[in-house]
């Protein structure tokens, strides 16, 4: 990752974009152990889009390379709050003000605190806008971003005497179609006679299947399309209808943590791992096994079993990036799945690691 892509992550950080600063900078995480502008970029989109252990892991690291930095320890404070752990968003906002006295978001999170004080409060307050108040603010640009669009709507709204907004405002938030949607243009859903398929569609139902998959495309729930993607391919749905889905699943994209929209649990799978080829999980649980080496890392992760009590399975993950992992810690891994007969396996895209 070059200058030009960190400038790139910033702007958007600064434009309130924070899924796509994690988009761009997660899958580098390993690359810039010793950047503090990727770990802080990386760990308050993650605070903002609401991913803890995300925001956990990358602040921490933050922190570790730059002791001393406000805003750092203030999204600490908001994350320690948001866990409900109120000695350490405490300890954090006094070591704030103990370097700057005068620090408003600190204040206003004391505040905040000695106002809401049992525990039912605070799940009020961090699911509150008040609590967005105490997480340090990107840049004045998405403010003016904002501006820009509250002129443009005020144009319109005096163009329109008063009324007329409302012919115009479903144009424009109307959604567009994303890109690749339109490969998908079945005019008829065929369907075969085979009798050795998993899944049976009459025409209607194939129909009513395609238009799914299109919906959950267009919406970016690739994981959903994924899934109904692989029910066409194993049913009676005519060949010529197969090529065109599997022409789809070319243009789905990699989540990441925030941004993976349908999470399948491990029993989900197990009860028809086919149907699942290809999809995203986010598992937790312990490692086992693990191997080293210069090219990739392994291990077997004992899915459920964070903390130390269920195990719902075993399922062996590869990785080809570098990482430090402690097998005392417990593990959450995100990644893609790949079905060998009925056996599962990961290949994993990012690792968070928590006590």
């Amino acid at each position: 990752m070059g200058g030009n892509q960190f400038r790139r992550a910033k702007n958007l950080f600064n434009h309130k974009k924070y899924s796509k600063v994690i988009q761009m900078l997660e899958p580098q995480v390993f690359r810039f152990r010793e950047s503090f502008t990727f770990f802080y970029l990386l760990g308050m989109s993650c605070l903002w889009m609401g991913d803890v252990g995300g925001a956990y892991s990358y602040l921490n690291r933050a922190r570790d390379i730059n002791p001393d930095n406000i805003n750092t320890l203030l999204g600490l404070a908001a994350l320690f709050l948001k866990k409900q752990d109120t000695q350490k968003a405490l300890s954090t906002w006094f070591l704030v003000l103990d370097k700057d006295p005068k620090n408003k978001t600190a204040q206003r999170g004391l505040k905040l605190l000695r106002k809401y004080t049992d525990s039912a409060d605070l799940v009020t307050l961090v699911e509150s806008a008040q609590f967005y108040k105490i997480i340090p603010a990107p840049s004045s640009a998405g403010t003016v971003l904002t501006k820009s669009i509250i002129f443009f709507i005020s144009l319109i709204l005096a163009a329109g005497a008063g009324y007329g907004i409302y012919t115009y405002l479903p144009t424009l938030t109307q959604k567009p179609q994303r890109e690749g949607v339109q490969t998908l243009s079945i005019q008829s859903a065929a369907v075969s006679d085979s009798s050795t398929v998993t899944y049976t569609f009459t025409k209607k139902e194939l129909q009513k299947e395609i238009q799914e998959i299109k919906d959950y495309f267009n919406n970016f729930n690739d994981n959903k399309a994924m899934r109904e993607i692989n029910r066409v391919l194993l049913s009676n749905a005519d060949s010529s209808v197969k090529k065109e889905v599997l022409v789809l699943r070319g243009y789905l994209r990699q989540p990441t943590f925030s941004t993976l929209k349908t999470a399948y649990t491990y029993k989900d799978v197990i009860k028809d791992p086919l149907l699942y080829e290809g999809c995203y999980v986010k598992w937790k649980g312990r490692l086992s096994n693990l191997v080293t080496t210069d090219t990739y890392i392994s291990f077997d992760l004992l899915v459920g079993y964070e903390k130390e009590k269920v195990l719902q399975g075993i399922v062996p993950v590869k990785l080809d990036f570098a990482v430090r992992l402690d097998p005392s810690l417990a593990i959450e891994v995100l990644g893609k799945l790949h079905i060998e007969k009925t056996k599962i396996f990961l290949s994993g895209i990012s690792v968070h690691q928590f006590q």
